[in-house]
Protein backbone atom coordinates (compact mmCIF):
# COMPACT_ATOMS: atom_id res chain seq x y z
CA UNK A 1 0.00 0.00 0.00
CA UNK A 2 0.91 3.25 -1.03
CA UNK A 3 0.36 6.23 0.65
CA UNK A 4 1.18 9.87 -1.57
CA UNK A 5 1.31 13.26 0.84
CA UNK A 6 0.92 16.19 -1.47
CA UNK A 7 1.09 19.42 -0.82
CA UNK A 8 0.37 22.90 -2.41
CA UNK A 9 1.37 26.68 -2.73
CA UNK A 10 0.78 27.59 1.29
CA UNK A 11 3.31 26.85 3.94
CA UNK A 12 2.70 23.24 5.13
CA UNK A 13 3.95 21.62 8.35
CA UNK A 14 3.19 18.19 8.77
CA UNK A 15 4.92 15.08 11.31
CA UNK A 16 4.40 11.00 10.72
CA UNK A 17 4.74 9.07 12.82
CA UNK A 18 3.45 5.06 13.16
CA UNK A 19 1.40 4.04 15.79
CA UNK A 20 0.93 0.40 15.01
CA UNK A 21 2.52 -2.03 13.04
CA UNK A 22 0.15 -0.94 10.12
CA UNK A 23 -0.78 2.51 10.85
CA UNK A 24 0.95 5.29 10.19
CA UNK A 25 -0.46 9.04 11.86
CA UNK A 26 0.06 11.82 10.05
CA UNK A 27 -0.62 15.38 11.69
CA UNK A 28 -1.28 18.87 10.86
CA UNK A 29 0.71 21.74 12.59
CA UNK A 30 0.22 25.54 12.91
CA UNK A 31 -2.89 25.37 11.07
CA UNK A 32 -2.01 22.13 8.09
CA UNK A 33 -5.36 20.59 7.50
CA UNK A 34 -5.05 17.18 6.20
CA UNK A 35 -7.41 16.13 3.68
CA UNK A 36 -8.25 12.99 2.10
CA UNK A 37 -10.11 12.74 -1.44
CA UNK A 38 -13.06 14.77 -0.67
CA UNK A 39 -13.07 14.88 3.28
CA UNK A 40 -12.71 18.37 4.42
CA UNK A 41 -9.37 19.23 6.09
CA UNK A 42 -8.92 17.68 9.59
CA UNK A 43 -5.95 18.37 12.11
CA UNK A 44 -4.70 14.34 11.62
CA UNK A 45 -5.86 11.47 9.84
CA UNK A 46 -4.65 7.35 10.62
CA UNK A 47 -3.90 5.55 7.37
CA UNK A 48 -4.25 1.73 7.82
CA UNK A 49 -1.84 -0.37 5.38
CA UNK A 50 -3.10 -3.40 3.97
CA UNK A 51 -0.05 -6.23 5.23
CA UNK A 52 1.45 -9.00 3.07
CA UNK A 53 3.44 -12.19 4.28
CA UNK A 54 6.05 -10.74 5.65
CA UNK A 55 3.49 -8.05 7.71
CA UNK A 56 2.35 -4.60 6.90
CA UNK A 57 3.46 -2.91 3.68
CA UNK A 58 4.28 0.80 4.09
CA UNK A 59 5.51 2.87 1.09
CA UNK A 60 5.58 6.53 1.72
CA UNK A 61 5.75 8.85 -1.20
CA UNK A 62 6.17 13.09 -0.08
CA UNK A 63 5.88 16.04 -2.62
CA UNK A 64 5.74 19.26 -1.44
CA UNK A 65 5.07 21.64 -3.93
CA UNK A 66 5.45 25.11 -3.79
CA UNK A 67 5.20 26.73 0.19
CA UNK A 68 8.23 27.08 2.89
CA UNK A 69 7.56 23.46 4.23
CA UNK A 70 8.40 21.35 7.10
CA UNK A 71 7.73 17.60 6.94
CA UNK A 72 9.29 15.40 9.88
CA UNK A 73 8.60 11.83 9.51
CA UNK A 74 9.44 9.55 13.12
CA UNK A 75 9.35 11.21 16.49
CA UNK A 76 12.67 9.84 17.62
CA UNK A 77 10.68 7.44 19.83
CA UNK A 78 8.80 4.97 18.17
CA UNK A 79 10.81 3.69 14.72
CA UNK A 80 8.79 4.62 11.68
CA UNK A 81 9.77 1.09 9.87
CA UNK A 82 9.03 1.93 5.78
CA UNK A 83 9.44 -0.75 3.27
CA UNK A 84 9.58 1.71 1.22
CA UNK A 85 9.96 5.70 0.72
CA UNK A 86 9.17 6.55 -2.79
CA UNK A 87 9.96 10.12 -3.41
CA UNK A 88 10.94 12.89 -0.64
CA UNK A 89 10.67 15.84 -2.58
CA UNK A 90 10.29 19.69 -1.56
CA UNK A 91 9.45 22.80 -3.78
CA UNK A 92 11.38 25.82 -5.25
CA UNK A 93 10.97 27.41 -1.32
CA UNK A 94 13.19 27.02 1.82
CA UNK A 95 11.98 23.79 3.41
CA UNK A 96 12.82 21.24 6.20
CA UNK A 97 12.90 17.72 6.07
CA UNK A 98 13.61 15.65 8.65
CA UNK A 99 13.56 11.33 9.07
CA UNK A 100 13.88 10.99 12.97
CA UNK A 101 13.92 7.04 13.99
CA UNK A 102 13.28 5.83 10.33
CA UNK A 103 13.92 2.54 8.79
CA UNK A 104 13.46 2.42 5.25
CA UNK A 105 14.19 -1.04 3.77
CA UNK A 106 15.54 0.16 0.13
CA UNK A 107 17.22 3.89 -1.02
CA UNK A 108 16.46 6.93 -0.40
CA UNK A 109 16.57 9.98 -2.05
CA UNK A 110 16.08 13.34 -0.48
CA UNK A 111 15.46 16.26 -2.71
CA UNK A 112 15.35 19.81 -1.33
CA UNK A 113 14.36 21.42 -4.31
CA UNK A 114 16.47 23.88 -6.66
CA UNK A 115 16.07 27.52 -5.82
CA UNK A 116 19.55 29.55 -5.65
CA UNK A 117 17.73 31.93 -2.92
CA UNK A 118 15.94 28.97 -1.10
CA UNK A 119 17.81 28.25 2.23
CA UNK A 120 16.91 24.24 2.69
CA UNK A 121 17.35 22.14 6.12
CA UNK A 122 17.57 18.43 6.07
CA UNK A 123 17.74 15.78 8.99
CA UNK A 124 18.48 12.58 9.21
CA UNK A 125 18.43 11.27 12.77
CA UNK A 126 19.29 7.77 14.17
CA UNK A 127 17.86 6.12 11.31
CA UNK A 128 18.40 3.34 9.11
CA UNK A 129 18.83 2.72 5.65
CA UNK A 130 19.04 -0.27 3.45
CA UNK A 131 20.23 0.97 0.87
CA UNK A 132 21.63 4.07 -0.69
CA UNK A 133 21.06 7.33 0.93
CA UNK A 134 21.13 11.13 -1.13
CA UNK A 135 20.77 13.93 -0.37
CA UNK A 136 20.29 17.05 -2.39
CA UNK A 137 19.89 20.43 -1.48
CA UNK A 138 19.86 22.41 -4.35
CA UNK A 139 20.80 26.14 -3.94
CA UNK A 140 20.89 28.67 -0.96
CA UNK A 141 22.70 27.87 2.23
CA UNK A 142 21.88 24.50 3.28
CA UNK A 143 21.85 22.76 6.66
CA UNK A 144 22.68 19.19 6.29
CA UNK A 145 22.78 16.99 9.47
CA UNK A 146 23.15 13.24 9.91
CA UNK A 147 23.83 11.93 12.98
CA UNK A 148 22.76 9.83 16.03
CA UNK A 149 24.10 6.11 15.05
CA UNK A 150 22.52 6.46 11.61
CA UNK A 151 22.80 3.10 9.77
CA UNK A 152 23.08 3.25 5.93
CA UNK A 153 24.21 -0.29 4.62
CA UNK A 154 24.45 1.83 0.65
CA UNK A 155 26.56 4.47 -0.14
CA UNK A 156 25.99 8.12 0.60
CA UNK A 157 26.11 10.86 -1.79
CA UNK A 158 25.08 14.62 -0.36
CA UNK A 159 24.94 17.50 -3.24
CA UNK A 160 24.74 21.29 -1.48
CA UNK A 161 25.10 22.62 -4.99
CA UNK A 162 25.75 26.55 -4.76
CA UNK A 163 25.63 28.64 -1.70
CA UNK A 164 27.12 28.60 2.20
CA UNK A 165 26.38 25.31 3.64
CA UNK A 166 26.85 23.83 7.11
CA UNK A 167 27.36 19.86 6.94
CA UNK A 168 27.54 17.83 9.70
CA UNK A 169 28.18 14.24 9.69
CA UNK A 170 28.46 12.54 12.89
CA UNK A 171 28.23 8.69 14.60
CA UNK A 172 27.17 7.11 11.40
CA UNK A 173 27.86 3.85 9.81
CA UNK A 174 28.22 3.51 5.92
CA UNK A 175 28.66 0.08 5.00
CA UNK A 176 28.65 0.30 0.59
CA UNK A 177 30.90 -0.74 -1.56
CA UNK A 178 30.87 2.92 -3.98
CA UNK A 179 33.08 5.47 -2.98
CA UNK A 180 30.90 8.07 -0.56
CA UNK A 181 30.63 11.80 -1.62
CA UNK A 182 29.81 15.28 0.15
CA UNK A 183 29.48 18.22 -2.61
CA UNK A 184 29.80 21.51 -0.79
CA UNK A 185 29.39 23.59 -3.89
CA UNK A 186 31.78 24.89 -6.46
CA UNK A 187 31.51 28.53 -5.85
CA UNK A 188 33.59 31.07 -3.71
CA UNK A 189 31.33 30.96 -0.79
CA UNK A 190 32.10 29.71 2.78
CA UNK A 191 31.36 26.12 3.85
CA UNK A 192 31.50 24.33 7.24
CA UNK A 193 31.75 20.55 6.93
CA UNK A 194 32.13 18.25 9.70
CA UNK A 195 32.77 14.90 9.27
CA UNK A 196 33.09 11.67 11.95
CA UNK A 197 31.96 8.22 10.64
CA UNK A 198 32.18 6.14 12.98
CA UNK A 199 32.13 2.80 11.01
CA UNK A 200 32.90 3.97 7.20
CA UNK A 201 33.75 0.14 6.30
CA UNK A 202 33.16 1.26 2.44
CA UNK A 203 35.77 -0.05 0.02
CA UNK A 204 35.88 3.62 -1.61
CA UNK A 205 36.13 5.55 1.13
CA UNK A 206 34.76 9.18 1.13
CA UNK A 207 35.55 12.15 -0.88
CA UNK A 208 34.72 15.80 0.32
CA UNK A 209 34.55 18.73 -1.88
CA UNK A 210 33.88 22.46 -1.02
CA UNK A 211 35.15 24.39 -4.00
CA UNK A 212 36.53 27.83 -3.20
CA UNK A 213 36.03 30.30 -0.32
CA UNK A 214 37.37 30.07 3.37
CA UNK A 215 36.33 26.54 4.28
CA UNK A 216 36.81 24.87 7.50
Amino acid sequence: TLLTLTGDAADNDITVTQVANNQLKVVGNNGTLIKHGTDPGVAELTFTFTPDAQGAVKKLKVDLKDGENRVTIGDGVTTVDLRKLDQFKAGAHADTMILNKVKVGGNVTIDAGKNFAANNTVQVLGSEIVGNLKIYTGGGNANVTINGGTNIKGNLLIDAGFGAHNITVQDVTVQGSAVNKINAGKDFQNDVVNVNVSNLSSAGGLKVTTGGGNDV
